[in-house]
């Protein structure tokens, strides 16, 4: 084979890879964000429904809230559901197109902080609830140590 026809051959073989965006963008594209994202997003989806019934509470104790502080409450849980399942779409559709945007990194980032902010929840108001029911049913005195 002539040397024009190897360096023809050649050409054509980058400028093809060059018509390619995914082929460009896997060179370059750094997935571990958004599949560790992908990962974490439905744990966090399985932890709330495991919490379920904390949250539950919660949203029945909003009947006797006023209505401003209830609609932020309701409004809220269903953000918190819709914005998890757009970060979820985000992350899956960033690593099928190979393709990263600060947008689509931004928006997944937030959906995983607000879930994980929604799973921590439960259990640290639990734990301050306990502290506190704890805190009142010790006497004024008890719980100090006494000296010598």
């Amino acid at each position: 084979m002539s040397r024009a026809v190897r360096d023809f051959g050649e050409r054509r073989a980058r400028l093809r890879r060059a018509a390619c965006k995914g082929d460009l963008m896997a060179e370059s594209f750094n997935a571990d964000f958004y599949v560790t994202c992908a990962t974490v997003i439905p744990v966090l989806f399985v932890s709330l429904a495991v919490q379920a019934q904390s949250y539950e509470d919660s949203l029945r104790r909003g009947e006797r809230m006023p209505r401003l502080r209830r609609w932020l409450l309701l409004n809220g849980a269903y953000l918190y559901v819709v914005f998890g399942g757009i970060g979820e779409l985000v992350a899956l559709l960033a690593l099928f197109e190979r393709s990263d945007a600060l947008v689509w990194r931004v928006t997944v980032l937030i959906a995983t902080l607000l879930l994980l902010s929604a799973v921590i929840t439960g259990p640290f108001y639990g734990y301050l609830r306990t502290v506190r029911h704890v805190v009142r049913r010790s006497g004024p005195g008890e719980g100090k140590v006494s000296g010598g």
